[in-house]
């Protein structure tokens, strides 16, 4: 497993001089997190809005360190292709185990060969949770062992461990719920006994539901670090340099007003002019007017449903409009529970609202806005901001 840990992988150890230098401050946090030769001292968790870079954060600091293995979630399905992902990511090789498989009447076993066939026969019908539990053993017992093969003379070496995007996970099943709870319970002993550092990244609405399933104790040893927005002045940079067709300083502040700063949306902005050959302005205005015509034809929808109490329309688009205010730290971030309890009226019909609006491209599940153009539009649309301002 050390040898895997230590071998080139590019999708691991991209140079970071190859990547745009994005969220600099957030780098700096996480390098300090990780800084060589002091202990681990806490479980890392990476956390932010969807598509905001956290992934590009860990893998520019990551992917220079000696023995690292990152597992990205997003293909995962279940706790056995969680534990398979794993293992490959790892180098840990069950198959090998089960090729120690003997006959039940094979003559002249020894002790030793006869323990091994047992273990072969236990791990090759165990479920796969339990699996998983066998196999963060092996990764604890390889960490100590590259922990203490160093001359007493050199500083102990420790393997980073990355679970990238546990949003994708189905946190709602009870053996997922499980296996999360057994990572985060493995990162935090290892943690203490200074053994590995474990690095976890998933967005604020999965934040919640992680916070259910893991223990109190493990959470308040973690060193979180919020990964947000480009700062304007790096989302005109990361524009400047990915866009092919040149764009003016005053475009460029344009696309940043419509869009947002959120590094994802600035890619797919980005893309789609270059993949089109057209102006970012010209992308970002019609991405705009397209949202503002979402917003209006999902809301025009739900107002005339015969479903709709319109008292509870009308507070509710109220609670709608402070949220989306991204000056405002009071009402930025509610819970569904905190929007329902805004609009003063029972669960059910509230939800239900949060679901329509969700299902117009509004709104997530969680009753917040779908990215942050969506936000801006609604605003735009409601009257709270005038668009013609802004630069162009």
């Amino acid at each position: 497993m050390i040898e895997t840990w230590s071998s080139h992988r590019p999708y691991i150890s991209s140079p970071p001089s190859s990547l745009l230098p994005l969220h600099e401050q957030q780098v700096k946090e996480l390098k300090q997190t990780l800084s060589e030769g002091d202990k681990v001292t806490s479980v890392g968790v990476v956390t932010g809005p969807a598509g905001s870079g956290k992934s590009t954060v860990v893998r520019r600091v990551v992917g220079g360190r000696d023995y690292v293995a990152v597992l990205s979630v997003g293909l995962v399905s279940g706790v056995k292709s969680l534990v398979d992902g794993l293992a490959e990511e790892v180098g840990y090789d069950f198959d090998d185990v089960s090729s120690m498989r003997l006959p039940k009447e094979t003559p002249g076993i020894g002790y030793v060969d006869r323990f091994t066939h047992i273990c072969v026969q236990i791990i090759d019908g165990t479920q796969a949770i339990d699996k998983l539990a066998f196999l963060l053993d092996e990764m604890e017992e390889a960490s100590w062992q590259l922990k203490y093969s160093q001359p007493a003379t050199t500083t102990p070496i420790r393997p980073i461990f990355v679970f990238d995007d546990i949003d994708a996970l189905d946190l709602t099943d009870p053996q997922i719920q499980k296996a999360v709870r057994m990572l985060f319970n493995a990162a935090h002993k290892w943690a203490r006994e200074d053994t590995a550092q474990v690095i976890f990244t998933y967005s604020d609405t999965a934040a919640k539901n992680v916070e259910k399933i893991v223990r109190d104790d493990v959470m308040k040893f973690a060193r979180v670090l919020r990964v947000g927005g480009l700062t304007n002045e790096d989302a005109e940079t990361y524009i400047q340099t990915t866009a092919q067709i040149p764009t003016s300083p005053p475009c460029r502040r344009y696309a940043i007003e419509t869009v947002g700063t959120n590094l994802s949306d600035l890619q797919l902005l980005t893309h789609k002019s270059n993949a089109l050959s057209v102006s970012i302005r010209d992308v970002a205005k019609s991405q705009f007017i397209a949202t503002v015509l979402t917003i209006s034809d999902g809301l025009k929808d739900i107002s005339s449903s015969v479903d709709v109490d319109r008292k509870v329309l009308k507070s509710f688009l109220k609670t709608l409009d402070k949220k989306s205010d991204g000056k405002s730290k009071k009402d930025a971030g509610k819970s569904v529970e905190e929007v329902v309890k805004s609009c003063g009226k029972t669960e059910v019909v509230d939800r239900k609202l949060v679901g329509l609006f969700a299902e117009k491209g509004v709104l997530k599940e969680d009753g917040e806005f779908v990215g942050e153009g969506v936000r801006r539009g609604w605003r735009v649309f409601r009257g709270l901001e005038d668009w013609k301002k802004w630069s162009a």
